[in-house]
């Protein structure tokens, strides 16, 4: 207050002239001229550099595509010349089981290094060629393998798959590498370290080799993209190897790989494992590490909806190369690496047990099966009864419980942040359409589906009305409808004592390069058990006989038609079947898996 009363009382005391003259700060005409025009001037020659400046382009997708394959053609070449083991050496190592691999390394059949030469040239001679290959790890590798033979002979050699090669999944974190999801945004972004999975493989002593293609943005039944290629069937080179993880099934099946790093949401593992002749795993969500993946559903899903994210898994060439890795991923190191998954390692006394177990057969889906798909499925109860086995049929809603999948997918604006992720890439076609269809409003969607319905659709509209955007109340409803369809579905199983299931795995034998959109949706087979929780396999049971090429289509229906042109000229392709069981019953599914395996005793190959 005195400081205020000061202040007051000085001020008042000058004179109005002498305060002007204190503070006379004011320029003339001619000062403010020369100012106007020196800033005008400033102005003027920032706007003329910054027109005139060359300007730096950013680098077109294309450009990136040329970039990204010379990088790793070059990789590929520094092997080329890399002498390769004796063709009776190699004899010995392809097609052959992980366990068998290790069988031979124990009594020095092989090195660890001829091992990795003869899937490396594999790699190079096949897997390029089938377009299944997206990154190569062969110097790393390489050494690796000797030093695993070093190991061996100074008598250290630990670890379920010490010596081993390993194919890795495009979408999984390996340091110095780019996790792509076959987008050209994702190029250039070395990861900073491994994935847990990747961690935990090479814990065991596998060796990472290879990186395997996978469709743009992990999100699709086939593995298509602008930056690697479309992986070829190596069935038939005109169909598809199957999605997410067809680049892995192809190497598997070509013997590039003897046993592949993948992952499942609602059928990446398995449906590949299926069109290409193969075994392959999804263990119980719960039991499975997601950390380490680049995976842009997990970015707007993930561990936040209960239950709901992809569960890494095998795909290889017999059971017990399966529980090797699921053994390897749960590992002590593993659990604790990653406080959020329990701690429940392999229980080998549940995978030996014997006795009978009740299966339900699960074939009622909502399109008529082809033939060649409920042969298999009769010929793998056939193998199951012969154990003492008992199989009952069950009648469950799959067309519900894959709608509500799709309802939870979409219920983010899945497409639209994708889309933001992408960059300047143009969408594939396939999933254009479907960034066309969310985008619409609801009222078109309801038209489309009402007309899809008069054409004969109306078994699809059944499945894929639940497509859209949700408010977070709605989602919340969807999420306890899932909890209630979980519920039922167990409640049928335990009604008839069942603890465990039996049904198809594809729907069709391996669709036409860029005509399987049309059964994509009608797969609900592999979808309902996934959004189910339950842990599932696939196993390979037969191939098409020539007389199973045909299929009566529903007139008008989208995906009936769809069944009609894969099964056309689909003679010699494998066809398998699923089997799934209870939460976390894992070790019974791959008991089980182990057993139809034993019994039907698959052994055809693509390549002879």
């Amino acid at each position: 207050m005195r400081y205020q009363e000061s202040h007051r009382l000085f001020s008042s005391s000058l004179s109005a002239d002498e305060f002007r003259c204190n503070n006379s700060m004011e320029l003339d005409s001619a000062t403010k001229k020369k100012i106007l025009y020196g800033f005008s001037a400033v102005v003027g020659a920032l706007f003329l550099y910054k027109r005139l400046k060359p300007k730096q382009k950013d680098e077109s997708y294309l450009q990136v595509i040329a970039r990204k394959r010379n990088l790793r053609d070059a990789a590929v070449q520094a092997f080329a010349c890399v002498p390769l083991p004796s063709p009776e050496k190699q004899s010995l190592i392809l097609y052959k089981t992980v366990t068998e691999l290790k069988q031979g390394l124990a009594s020095g059949l092989f090195t660890s290094e001829e091992v990795i030469l003869t899937y490396i040239h594999r790699t190079i001679e096949i897997g390029l060629p089938l377009e299944a290959v997206t990154d190569v790890n062969f110097e790393e590798a390489l050494r690796i393998a000797r030093d695993c033979d070093r190991q061996r002979r100074e008598g250290k050699a630990t670890g379920l798959l010490h010596g081993i090669p390993i194919s890795v999944k495009d979408n999984f974190h390996m340091k110095g590498f780019d996790a792509t999801c076959g987008m050209t945004a994702h190029c250039f972004q070395p990861s900073e370290e491994d994935s847990v999975h990747v961690q935990a493989v090479r814990l065991q002593g596998g060796i990472p080799f290879v990186k395997s293609n996978i469709p743009f943005a992990v999100v699709a039944l086939d593995s298509s993209n602008k930056l690697w290629g479309n992986v070829k069937n190596p069935w038939k080179q005109n169909r598809t190897a199957g999605g997410s993880s067809g680049g892995e099934a192809a190497l598997v099946a070509t013997a590039c790989s003897p046993l592949g790093l993948a992952n499942d949401l609602a059928g990446s593992i398995r449906f590949p494992s299926s069109v290409n002749g193969l075994y392959g795993f999804m263990c119980s969500p719960e039991r499975g590490n997601t950390t380490g993946e680049n995976n842009i559903i997990r970015r707007h899903g993930g561990r936040y909806l209960p239950y709901f994210w992809s569960r890494a898994g095998p795909i290889g060439r017999s059971v017990e190369d399966l529980v090797l890795m699921m053994k390897t991923l749960w590992s002590e190191e593993v659990f604790d690496m990653d406080r959020l998954i329990p701690r429940l390692p392999f229980n080998d006394s549940l995978y030996q047990e014997k006795g009978p177990v009740v299966i339900a057969l699960v074939e009622n889906s909502a399109w008529e099966l082809p033939t060649c798909v409920k042969r298999a499925l009769y010929e793998a109860t056939a193998a199951l009864q012969s154990l003492g086995h008992r199989v009952v049929k069950v009648d469950i809603n799959l067309a519900e419980v894959t709608r509500n999948l799709f309802e939870i997918l979409t219920a983010g604006d899945l497409w639209t942040l994708m889309g933001k992720v992408k960059g300047s890439e143009p969408w594939p076609p396939a999933a254009q359409r479907k960034v066309d269809i969310a985008a619409l409003p609801g009222l078109v969607k309801k038209l489309i589906y009402a007309a899809l319905r008069l054409s004969g659709s109306g078994k699809l509209v059944d499945v894929i009305q639940g497509l859209g955007v949700k408010s977070s109340y709605e989602l919340m409803a969807i999420l306890s409808k899932r909890t209630e369809l979980i519920r039922k579905v167990i409640g049928q199983l335990q009604a008839v004592g069942a603890q465990a299931l039996l049904m198809p795995a594809a729907i069709t034998p391996a669709p036409i390069i860029g005509k399987g959109e049309k059964v994509e949706f009608a797969n609900i087979y592999m979808f309902a058990v996934a959004h189910l929780t339950f842990p599932a396999g696939a196993v390979p049971v037969t191939v098409v006989k020539e007389d199973e090429q045909t299929y009566e289509a529903a007139r008008g229906d989208v995906v009936s038609e769809g069944i009609a042109e894969a099964v056309a000229g689909s003679v010699g392709l494998p066809v398998g079947v699923q089997i799934a069981a209870l939460p976390f019953q894992d070790e019974l599914c791959l008991r089980l898996m182990r057993e139809v395996e034993g019994v039907i005793a698959f052994k055809c190959t693509p390549l002879g």
